[in-house]
């Protein structure tokens, strides 16, 4: 199977997968045997009025010769071989003896995933978490950001919606780099956690900034997390892409 990666569908786009999936592979839709989803998330930015759109992950099976389709897209890090599914059981504790609800610390999207699992399964989970209401957040912090006093009830690092609701990381490296352009900015360098995908949006974006190709690794030192940033990396180098 092929996996394709980050495949942007806009939101009202009445196309089937499997003729999304042909489109970007370059094939007719009855080339296309399967299309499974392995992940689908929305992309509700808005940047400079784009459209809503879904983000995929797909494993496409094709009815001809899979390796000459990757070999056409293998400088495409965006299309590579499908790997083979990890089989993960979700293991939620009986209801049944269950005195009291549990408890779920945070608001942020992992407390919302583990509430809402704890819900479906039948319990009655006790949320706890700092600060005001999401829409309450936006308004303090933007107000903070616009010169006013620091709020210590609601500020960007809890609250509903958890510190990811006003983290950095909400714009494209495309976007960046059209803001980059449009302020004059001269070197950049656009670096992810443990992938080096940007990197080849980048390199052949434009000629009025220069691109320091980077990443952040995660790593660990004595049981503490800690990142690395590197800079003027060789993005072609096979072991650096063996390894994210």
């Amino acid at each position: 199977m092929i996996r394709i990666l980050n495949f942007n569908v806009a939101f009202n786009d009445k196309s089937s997968l499997q003729e999304l999936a042909a489109k970007r592979l370059n094939l007719a839709p009855q080339d296309i045997r399967e299309v499974l989803i392995v992940r689908k998330a929305i992309d509700a930015r808005r940047f400079h009025g784009a459209p809503i759109r879904f983000v995929y992950m797909l494993d496409v099976s094709l009815e001809g010769n899979e390796k000459k389709v990757l070999a056409r897209f293998k400088k495409d890090k965006n299309i590579q071989p499908a790997k083979a599914p990890i089989q993960e059981k979700l293991i939620v504790p009986p209801l049944a003896g269950v005195e009291k609800p549990p408890v779920v610390v945070g608001f942020g999207p992992a407390g919302m995933f583990a509430a809402l699992t704890l819900a479906r399964h039948g319990y009655r989970p006790l949320v706890l978490e700092r600060g005001r209401d999401v829409d309450s957040r936006h308004r303090d912090i933007e107000r903070f950001w616009q010169g006013g006093a620091f709020d210590e009830v609601s500020n960007v690092q809890f609250g509903e919606g958890g510190a990811g609701t006003f983290s950095d990381g909400k714009l494209t490296p495309e976007q960046i780099l059209e803001i980059a352009c449009k302020k004059e900015i001269k070197y950049i360098s656009i670096t992810d956690h443990d992938s080096i995908d940007s990197q080849y949006i980048t390199r052949e974006a434009n000629d009025k900034v220069t691109i320091i190709p980077g990443i952040e690794l995660s790593s660990e030192i004595d049981d503490f997390e800690i990142h690395i940033l590197g800079y003027f990396i060789n993005i072609d180098d096979d072991k650096l892409n063996e390894t994210v």
